[in-house]
């Protein structure tokens, strides 16, 4: 199905059913098929349309930016004037969606980020905000509703105003947690109406931030204002309550930021265990130490498992494919193997078998290392660099090129010079290259230029 290749393996929607009357196939919902076959057709009148007359504004809106986002990648090699147009359209709808966004937050933040994680029947039971970090929509991530969210969620029950100082010095004394810390928890009370679900009774604009992008809309778009966040109805009191020693405890164990500190810790404590292997207590015998890495290394295999086995996709295939896509698996497989293939070859009975197996652990604690720097990603600091390194090697590239001209260059002709008719071997191939290679970091080889000299003087003068 083209809108399942366009939109990934993260996204699941059937857009037929089966009617037992007369057994033919109909459409589910024909205002969503038809704004589907706008947005591909860009027809972005059009699809406007369809998009205000349709259910749910701020998924529909990611979903035409992603569509487009797809079909882009896919026509900009080909057809410029058709990438520039959809260029535009993808400028509009995330305008809009980010004018829904913050016409939901103005309202109710508490609403809005129930919005932002509800489930969406009629795309495939995703949410709003997968639908937008699938698309890598930065504009719409970037709003103040997406990263309150992030920020509550990374901090769980603890304040935002906690320091990083005062985090970890509770890591070490979990007693200071009752005294040290601060807490944002509120004591929510809901009443619900219906069978238990949550209904937003939210009167939200839709894109009064873009007016001047859609005036000729801007009726159709006050019929939609009781229509956002269609849920059953929540009545919501908020009240801050005494915390008690335990639920402290409690909290402060469960924030993902601590999790992840203390993830970060152990991570060191089994690089310092790997290293103390390698360089103090590597032989043929079974240690203490060994079994411990062997069991460290199964906990990390069973993490890549659970993280395979997410809840959507909900086909296997579709799950190894999203799994797969990520470089970082690719790069835990390759850890995981090297690291068993290492530790087997290192008690075969073979001559030769414990260095080779050396040489594999050595190779296989250089990748551990690196996966440290997918878990530095998420600092504020270090994730952005980490970002630029990839791009800055791309335009690094280019330069390497030009630089090779005049290394290519020089090395031929200063060979040639100095060593008439060499013999026609691999070695004398590396032999010029490697000269050439370490002038530029310095290494002149005035010795042997020095001698070759004298000796074309000596023959010059016989």
């Amino acid at each position: 199905m083209l809108v399942q290749k366009l939109m990934g393996d993260t996204f699941e929607i059937n857009l037929k059913t089966y009617d037992q009357n007369d057994g033919k196939m109909k459409m589910k919902n024909p205002s969503q098929d038809l704004f589907i076959w706008s947005i591909l057709m860009v027809h972005q009148d059009m699809a406007k349309t369809f998009w205000i007359k349709g259910k749910d504004a701020l998924s529909s809106a990611l979903v035409a930016y992603k569509l487009l986002k797809s079909l882009k990648s896919k026509t900009e090699n080909t057809n410029t004037k058709l990438a520039n147009t959809i260029d535009e359209c993808l400028n509009e709808w995330s305008e809009l969606s980010v004018g829904v966004l913050s016409d939901c937050n103005a309202n109710d933040e508490q609403k809005t980020r129930e919005l932002l994680v509800r489930k969406v029947s009629i795309w495939g039971e995703t949410s709003c905000f997968l639908i937008a970090v699938n698309s890598v929509n930065k504009e719409f991530i970037a709003e103040k509703a997406c990263q309150t969210f992030l920020n509550n969620i990374w901090n769980g029950g603890l304040a935002n105003e906690n320091s990083f100082l005062r985090l970890l010095s509770c890591m070490f004394c979990p007693f200071l947690v009752i005294t040290v810390l601060k807490y944002n928890i509120d004591n929510k009370k809901y009443s619900k109406n219906g069978k238990g679900k949550i209904h937003a009774k939210t009167g939200v604009g839709k894109a009064n931030s873009v007016e001047s992008n859609r005036q000729n809309l801007k009726k159709s778009t006050d019929e939609k204002r009781s229509f956002i966040g269609r849920k059953p109805s929540v009545e919501m009191t908020t009240g801050k309550h005494q915390i008690t020693p335990r639920e402290k405890l409690y909290h402060f164990f469960k924030a993902p930021v601590i999790i992840c500190m203390y993830n970060v810790l152990s991570y060191i404590v089994f690089l310092s265990m790997f290293a103390f292997l390698l360089i103090f207590n590597f032989g043929s015998s079974l240690s203490s130490l060994d079994i411990a890495l062997m069991v460290w290394v199964f906990t990390i295999f069973t993490e890549e498992v659970r993280q395979m086995g997410t809840p959507i996709p909900s086909k296997m295939c579709s799950k190894l494919h999203v799994y797969i896509s990520d470089v970082w698996n690719k790069l835990d497989i390759f850890t995981i193997v090297l690291f068993i293939t290492g530790m087997t070859v290192r008690f075969l009975p073979y001559n030769g078998a414990l260095e080779a197996a050396r040489v594999m652990l050595a190779l296989n604690f250089i990748s551990f290392c690196l996966r440290l720097l997918h878990i530095f990603s998420v600092h504020k600091h270090l994730g952005p660099k980490l970002v630029m390194m990839p791009k800055m090697l791309e335009d690094l590239m280019y330069f390497i090129v030009i630089l090779l001209v005049f290394v290519v260059s020089y090395a031929i002709a200063s060979h040639s010079i100095l060593y008439h008719n060499s013999l026609p071997t691999w070695k004398t191939v590396v032999q010029v290259f490697r000269k050439s290679y370490l002038n530029i970091h310095g290494e002149l080889f005035i010795d042997e230029i020095e001698v070759a000299s004298e000796k074309c003087y000596i023959l010059y003068n016989h």
